[in-house]
């Protein structure tokens, strides 16, 4: 297990950031881009589920929570009256997916409308099987932003501290952005990364949607109209969630609002969150992901650094790894960008894994890829130690006179 991986990521921060260039006209500018996978939210909060955890379902709750749906267990050859795996379940979206976008192959008795109804009560039983994990911190009617409670782990402490410490490098007083602006791509659900942006604005009034691009600018946000549809690029940075989220729902107009308040699951059956479910082929043809996979790829194409935290590249995710690629197709794109792995995984399965999505690595000296076995809040300390917090004040304050 090596820390050098950390040491060589503050490295990176500390020469980019604004603070290290604050004579320089303009001043450099670099995205670093987090790509998260379950294993982050598992460094957060040790009871988020994994895959195999959140796509099972209990023999003694399949027919009551699909009652309406049993017939389509029968004609897949699934026993209501054994478990649902993530396999079995897999199955089960493909077909109703591939009957979907194939009419002419329907069964005789399944149109459009019922399979969606279909589809969306899978969505509405898999965010029900998430939340008997765990409850996510929710926007509350005292405030428009995610508030944490009084009490958290030391986990939690490393993992918030590491990522104000490093967008505290980023500046975009004198009118453009300079230093290091940190992105987020996630395939999870959860909204751990919208929390820990509140948390490190440090403002009583301004939540993350004020400068957070999603890749869809939502209608309304917690019931509200959205105060900020259109992003300038001097602070915004990028949050994309490639699965869906927990907080994304669909109007009946094709719109999509933002919902962070607690919702019961009567609410969550009438309008399941707009998430990617386990399949034996994902499909990605829906609006949302025709819309947030274009920016993703140019994000990855216009960063310097990836961050791949917590993710085990699963065979299934197949289209993913290749939107990852886009970082760096060959090795004169990844000459000089570089690639950070933080994961639980052994150093040596890292290595391969990132082989499999960059084959050019098997044949390059690998002198820009850097991986870490362990607990990501462990490398976001050390990272943290090495971060330079000496600016030079006077000079700042300078700037800030000087571009008022």
């Amino acid at each position: 297990m090596s820390i050098e991986s950390a040491y060589r990521f503050a490295d990176i921060i500390n020469r980019y950031s604004y603070t290290a260039n604050i004579d320089s006209d303009p001043a450099p500018h670099i995205n670093v881009t987090f790509f998260l996978g379950a294993g982050f939210s598992k460094s957060w909060d040790d009871r988020y589920p994994l895959a195999s955890e959140l796509f099972i379902f209990k023999a003694e709750h399949v027919y009551s929570s699909f009652r309406e749906i049993a017939d389509i267990f029968w004609d897949s050859g699934i026993d209501t009256l054994s478990d649902i795996t993530p396999d079995k379940l897999k199955e089960i979206v493909y077909h109703l997916n591939m009957e979907l976008k194939y009419p002419a192959i329907r069964s005789r008795y399944r149109d459009e409308n019922g399979i969606r109804i279909a589809l969306d009560m899978f969505r509405a039983n898999i965010i029900k099987n998430f939340l008997g994990f765990v409850s996510p911190d929710y926007v509350t009617s005292e405030s428009t932003l995610i508030h944490l409670p009084d009490e958290i782990s030391e986990g939690k402490k490393k993992i918030l501290r590491f990522f104000d410490d490093v967008a505290y490098h980023e500046d975009g007083s004198r009118g453009y952005p300079a230093g290091v602006r940190i992105n987020f791509i996630t395939t999870n659900y959860d909204f751990i990364i919208e929390t820990i942006i509140d948390a490190i604005s440090h403002s009583d009034d301004e939540p993350n949607y004020l400068n957070t691009y999603r890749g869809i600018t939502p209608t309304k946000i917690c019931g509200s109209n959205n105060p900020s549809t259109i992003h300038s690029h001097i602070m915004a940075r990028t949050l994309i969630k490639l699965n869906g989220g927990l907080e994304i729902l669909r109007n009946t107009d094709g719109t999509f609002n933002f919902e962070y308040r607690e919702r019961g699951f009567d609410e969550i059956y009438k309008n399941p969150s707009v998430i990617m479910m386990p399949s034996k082929e994902q499909d990605y043809q829906d609006s949302y992901f025709n819309s947030i996979f274009p920016k993703a790829v140019r994000l990855l194409n216009e960063s310097k650094v990836l961050v791949i935290i917590g993710y085990s590249f699963p065979e299934d995710d197949a289209m993913l790894r290749f939107l990852l690629r886009q970082f760096a197709e060959d090795n004169r794109d990844a000459k000089d960008k570089s690639i950070f792995y933080v994961d639980r995984m052994a150093e040596s399965k890292q290595d391969n894994r990132l082989k499999d999505c960059f084959p050019y690595l098997i044949k390059s000296r690998k002198s820009n890829v850097y991986l870490y076995s362990g607990d990501f809040a462990d490398w976001a300390e050390a990272a943290t130690n090495e971060l330079q917090q000496n600016v030079d004040k006077a000079a700042y304050e300078k700037v800030l006179k000087d571009f008022k």
